[in-house]
């Protein structure tokens, strides 16, 4: 068959002209590939043209090339864990892009006791907390930080102290002793306190909550654990990171609390002592207050008040290569408070070092070192401190000394003829008495994994974490309050925890459907800790700030504590087709604390999970993404007692007088004496826990949350048992109890909006627990802590217990109280004592409501955390409210004046004030604006003429608002408002770089 050549050459021709054409047509786009969340380069990311097999991948650097057909051409970006994204090339030749990581894929693994997990697997009670949450609150510490940030965890931030960590209890109170603290672990390692870690080195945060999730770690997870992860370098070049913040703090006042000015004082005491039968007018009376002392008007609150301030600077450097690996920081952190004469400063540095030297062999050296350097209040409450101290003046009474301050009490130019507080004069308390602490903490932990065959992980770590701490507090001779001519005192704490560990694990599968993951452990745990102090008196010179140098010693003493933890442990996880899971833990404790009969406890635990979207007929429906099932039941122990508390123990405290064998009085010598009794019949405290969860996702992932079901009862309860006097104690600690917790926790994450560059989140979380006394085995139905506080059987730990107040009789402006008939009697001795309400420990329900509004290179982020179902004891306020020329709150002014008068507050000079009864009790509920930040991230066009990654200016604002009935400063003040440090309102100006 003959082919025409005219054809053929029209062919070709075509063939020309059409190549040509797509020659001319195609065009070259470049640009770099990052991770939205921290701007790091994505290394292997891939750009592809969208319905074609055209494409390349990333750089190191997360740079690529690609030639494109034309302008109408869509690439696609894709990375492992992060969600996808298009773009069409239009008339750009660079296109960088930023990828934000996938909510599925934020919750694929997940960090746990000993190792990591696919969440989907866990059978456990978990709440994650990532490192973008940590980075909104710029906070002292972390624990701080997750005030509202998981479901189930209540943060007790009661002080405003500079330098202050906060305290954390998760699903309520289950022990009658003061071991209620969380297990930390940072980085595998266990340890007491997180206070010395720099917030922005988390990488993320794990909450375990339930026995499925911590009896592995045994006696020490009885309240729970909170696992730490800090950050890691990454394969890739070093990439740098600068944070700077600057803040502002004052005092917020949700009510306008506040005492009485001079005119009102006068007003008020003038009638009371008219009212007792004194003359005012008098300068003998021993009661003189002249109309013309109204002209002082001096506030003492806002005397030792102040604008605070804090700065933070960090940098810190991560990269690294497939044989090493590094992460380094250092970080300055210094927060002066809005009380006079306090401060804190934190020197800290990290150094995490990975390096796999040989195949299969990887080490992990973690080094955390951090000095700080305190000035606290010289008291931290009543007449003596700083803050508390200022409620007491008369404001009447001047600051500095006049020329009518008797010289006795011009103490340096300050006046100390102030009999309303003692002498105290709270400003020169800042000024003429110091408390200074200084420490030092040094916590390197080295980790060894070998993998000799597939699958199977040998691990081994061991860590000292050393504190030392030394205080000085020196009390000025010129201080005339006092009489002491000066007082030095001087303590250093030594704290020495080691730890040592040893696992195995091996990942089996038995065929496609089951795997089996075994783990078997030894754990060693030691830890000292000693504590020297040392005081002295009557100074020759002034500021000399030395115990050696007084010339009274005062005495000195000398604490060695001790205590050592042996532990074997294992777990199991079965996994049928990651439809079907279960989980079961074995861990067996030895402590020191106990004698020799019951030294060794057994805790185990046993989780079931149930994905039930791997179920075939889950596949046709839409609105499930995931929905999962978890129960759990388990067993742990605690051993939160002292370290010799099995043993009788003897103390060298005192003299004894040693008569000489030929009469007369003797001289002392030294000696010891039985101090504690001890009891060989102690055995662990233990918290039996059961979890019901449920995991949902749903509408294309748009919301997903948990909800969960606990019961946990604590029994065998460590705490002090009243005994006879005659004994020579008061109490013994001993086994004594049972309490139990109930509550349910509801958690939910929503993308309202994402259209675009626009996107809006919200987060919800709510926990409603109730706290129960069931048992105080025989010891009595009410077990009081102190004179307001009691433990009844059949309700909330530490209720309040109080006479009820029933207001004033008009008719003399008396107080009066119910009595038990119904009545009224103005005897406090006839008043009927009832429970209360609950205290700030075990309130009824407490969350956080957050959302997040993002818009291109902006964002707004607002938290409001509420806590409702709790009452607050007004002590201070008692002490206050009795005629003895002490300053009185503004409230007293609606006291009763005459007959027929109708108010709660007794006439002017009614001294019943400082009775305990329920006028000093007030709802502590509140909700509260915790957390707003307004963020802008600079455009990457921008950035990169700048030479950086990125860079983020912010505007920070942590307890901005707090709505509440409670008429105090901090309605989450603690178990009694004393008004030692009220906690501060900060805003901080943020400024933070990659590059």
């Amino acid at each position: 068959m003959k082919v025409n050549k005219s054809i053929i050459s029209a062919l070709c021709l075509l063939f020309i002209f059409v190549s040509v054409g797509d020659l001319i047509g195609q065009k070259t786009i470049s640009g770099t590939v990052r991770s939205a969340s921290d701007q790091e380069a994505l290394l292997g990311a891939s750009v592809a043209i969208k319905n074609s097999s055209v494409g390349t991948v990333t750089d190191l650097d997360g740079k690529y090339t690609l030639e494109v057909p034309d302008e109408n051409t869509i690439l696609v970006f894709t990375y492992i864990g992060y969600n996808s994204q298009e773009l069409t090339v239009g008339a750009r030749s660079q296109i960088d892009v930023s990828l934000e990581v996938s909510v599925q894929s934020i919750e694929e693994v997940v960090v746990i006791a000993y190792g990591e997990t696919e969440k989907k697997k866990f059978t456990g009670a978990l709440t994650s907390v990532s490192a973008e949450d940590l980075e909104q609150v710029p906070q002292v510490s972390a624990v701080q930080m997750m005030q509202g940030r998981a479901a189930g965890v209540l943060v007790e931030d009661n002080s405003g102290q500079p330098g202050t960590a906060g305290s954390i209890i998760i699903r309520g109170v289950g022990t009658l002793g003061n071991a209620r603290d969380p297990l930390y672990v940072v980085d595998g390692t266990p340890t007491s306190s997180i206070a010395s870690l720099n917030p922005n080195d988390i990488s993320s945060i794990s909450i375990l909550k339930d026995a499925a999730a911590t009896s592995i770690y045994g006696s020490r997870a009885s309240n729970g654990v909170v696992l730490i992860t800090t950050k890691k370098g990454k394969i890739g070049e070093t990439q740098f990171s600068f944070n700077a913040q600057y803040g502002l703090s004052d005092i917020e006042n949700p009510n306008d609390f506040r005492m009485m000015n001079s005119s009102e004082y006068v007003e008020y005491y003038r009638e009371a002592y008219q009212a007792a039968g004194e003359n005012p007018d008098d300068p003998n009376s021993g009661r003189y207050l002249p109309l013309s002392a109204a002209n002082v008007n001096t506030d003492w609150i806002d005397a030792v008040s102040q604008t605070g301030k804090t700065q933070q600077i960090e940098f810190s450097a991560s990269g690294g290569s497939e044989k090493t690996r590094h992460f380094a920081s250092l970080s300055y952190f210094n927060q002066e408070g809005v009380v006079i004469g306090t401060n804190f400063e934190r020197f800290s540095g990290r150094l995490n070092f990975d390096m796999s030297p040989v195949d299969k062999v990887n080490i992990y050296l973690n080094l955390l070192g951090s000095y700080t350097d305190s000035d606290l209040q010289y008291s931290d409450g009543g007449r003596g401190g700083t803050f508390s101290g200022a409620f007491n003046v008369a404001p009447t009474s001047t600051i500095l000394a006049t020329n009518d301050t008797p010289a006795g009490l011009n103490g340096l130019g300050y006046n100390f003829n102030l009999p309303s507080n003692a002498g105290h004069n709270p400003v020169a308390t800042s000024d003429i008495r110091e408390r200074v602490q200084k420490g030092v903490r040094a916590f390197p932990t080295l980790r060894l994994t070998y993998e000799p065959v597939d699958r199977l992980l040998l691990s081994t770590s061991a860590s000292v974490d050393y504190t030392f701490r030394k205080e000085n507090a020196y009390q000025s001779k010129f201080y005339f309050a006092e009489t002491d001519n000066g007082l030095a005192e001087l303590t250093t704490w030594v704290y020495t925890d080691a730890n040592f560990n040893a696992t195995a694990s091996y990942g089996i599968d038995l065929n496609a459907d089951h795997q089996i993951t075994p783990l078997i452990g030894i754990e060693v745990y030691k830890s000292t800790t000693t504590i020297e102090s040392s005081e002295s008196r009557d100074f020759a010179f002034d500021g000399i700030n030395n115990v050696a140098a007084g010339a009274v010693p005062l005495g000195s003493d000398y604490i060695y504590n001790a205590n050592t933890l042996v532990s074997m442990f294992s777990r199991i996880n079965y996994s049928f087709r990651d439809k079907f899971l279960l989980e079961a833990s074995f861990r067996r404790d030895g402590s020191s604390r106990f004698g020799p009969e019951n030294r060794w406890g057994d805790f185990y635990a046993v989780g079931a999970g149930y994905n039930i979207h791997e179920e075939a007929f889950m596949q046709s429906q839409s609105l499930f993404n995931t929905l999962r099932l978890r129960l759990s039941y388990g067993i742990q122990g605690n051993n939160g007692i002292g370290d010799f508390a099995w043993r009788s123990g003897y103390g060298t405290e005192g003299t004894f007088i040693v008569p000489p064998q030929g009469g007369g009085t003797g001289l002392p010598n030294s000696g010891a004496q039985p101090d504690e009794p001890g009891n060989q019949e102690l055995k662990w405290e233990q918290s039996k826990s059961f979890n019901a969860g449920i995991d949902f996702t749903l509408l294309n992932n748009r919301i997903g949350g948990t909800i969960e079901y606990y019961h946990r009862s604590s029994v065998d309860l460590l705490a002090e048992r009243l005994i006879s006097h005659t004994s020579g104690f008061t109490s013994i600690i001993d086994n004594i109890g049972d309490v139990q917790n109930q509550g349910i926790e509801f958690s939910l994450n929503t993308t309202n909006i994402e259209s675009g560059d626009f996107s809006w989140t919200s987060n919800f979380n709510i926990t409603f627990n109730n706290n129960e006394i069931v048992e105080l085995n025989g010891v009595a139905d009410q077990l009081f802590t102190d004179s307001r506080l009691v433990r009844i059987i059949g309700q909330p730990l530490d209720q309040w217990y109080l006479p009820q107040y029933a207001g004033v009789d008009p008719a003399d402006g008396r107080p009066l109280y119910l009595t038990e008939d119904g009545g009224v009697s103005a005897d406090i001795n006839d008043a009927v004592s009832e429970v209360s309400g609950q205290s700030s420990l075990t309130p009824d329900y407490f969350g956080s409501f957050t959302n997040t509004i993002s818009f291109k290179g902006l964002s707004l982020s607002a938290m409001f955390y509420f806590k409702d179902g709790f009452y607050v004891y007004r002590s201070q306020l008692s002490s206050l409210s009795v005629p003895s020329s002490n300053n009185q709150p503004a409230s007293n002014l609606a006291r009763w004046q005459q007959p027929g008068d109708q108010t709660d507050a007794p006439r002017s000079d009614d001294a019943s004030g400082q009775l305990n009864s329920t006028r000093w009790l007030e709802d502590g509920s509140y909700i509260r604006l915790r957390n707003i930040t307004l963020l802008y991230r600079l455009p990457a066009s921008l950035t990169s003429k700048l030479g950086l990654s990125s860079l983020d200016v912010s505007v920070r604002g942590v307890n901005v608002l707090t709505f509440t009935k409670y008429n105090g400063f901090n309605p989450d003040t603690g178990l009694y408002e004393a008004d030692d440090y009220p906690i501060p309102r900060t805003i901080t100006f943020g400024l933070s770089a990659k590059f």
